[in-house]
């Protein structure tokens, strides 16, 4: 992994024949994202009966009739999120030692 000092770049070996390259770009309203209140929009809007404090959905399996089922991975969406949140509003985080954002 390297980041380009002219450019808010990260480029990450995949250990293939690619390089996934991802670029930060500053974004005005940031520090204002609620993502917690925007989940509950989400679960509203979409007739999904859950709470913020319930939801946990990640993946779609199949159980013995067929029958689409939602499957958790043990981590609510809401802390998920709440993570993704706190990340983002925080540029000056370097998880970098770690092999995270700079």
């Amino acid at each position: 992994m390297y980041v380009d000092d002219d450019q808010p770049v990260v480029a990450l070996d995949t250990g293939m024949d690619r390089v996934i390259e991802v670029e930060f770009v500053s974004r005005p309203g940031v520090r204002s994202l609620d993502l917690a209140s925007d989940l509950a929009t989400f679960l509203v809007e979409g007739g999904i009966f859950a709470t913020v404090d319930t939801f946990d959905h990640n993946e779609i399996d199949y159980d013995a009739n067929l029958d689409a089922v939602s499957v958790g991975n043990g981590i609510l969406d809401a802390a998920e999120l709440a993570l993704v949140e706190a990340v983002l509003k925080n540029t000056a985080t370097d998880f970098s030692a770690r092999g995270g954002r700079y």
